[in-house]
């Protein structure tokens, strides 16, 4: 098993893309960009110092739910051992894919539009 510790940002999506698995452990930009590419990932944070609003709770019982997000390393660390074989299996299963897109179009919308979905966007906060 190969580790990636580097701090240098330079071909991060090629590093992510070629890994088996992307594990994060920090509520950070990092897994949203292995979810968006759609790389089997597994998460684990201590949700006592991640605090996520009532709203988006639901978002993120859906990944606890197919088993992405993990309360603990030790839980997380099951689930690797489960999938480490094959993750794409249970990657790409229907309940997996299914919670993966919903929070993606949640908090890591990706179009080909985005700027005038931005434009649009910062111009009617503007009119508020």
């Amino acid at each position: 098993m190969k580790f990636d510790s580097n701090p240098i940002p330079n071909d991060f999506i090629k590093r992510i893309s070629k890994a088996k698995i992307v594990i994060c452990d920090q509520n950070h930009t990092t897994y949203l960009e292995s979810l968006v590419i759609n790389k089997p990932t597994i998460l684990f944070w201590d949700s006592y110092y991640n605090e996520i609003k009532e709203e988006e709770k639901y978002y993120f019982n859906l990944l606890k739910q197919v088993g992405i997000l993990y309360d603990s390393p030790e839980q997380a660390a099951l689930q690797l051992n489960q999938i480490y074989n094959d993750p794409n299996e249970w990657w790409f299963s229907s309940s997996v894919q299914n919670a993966r897109k919903i929070f993606i179009n949640r908090f890591a919308l990706t179009d080909k539009n985005w700027l005038n979905i931005w434009t649009d966007e910062l111009l009617n906060i503007a009119k508020k």
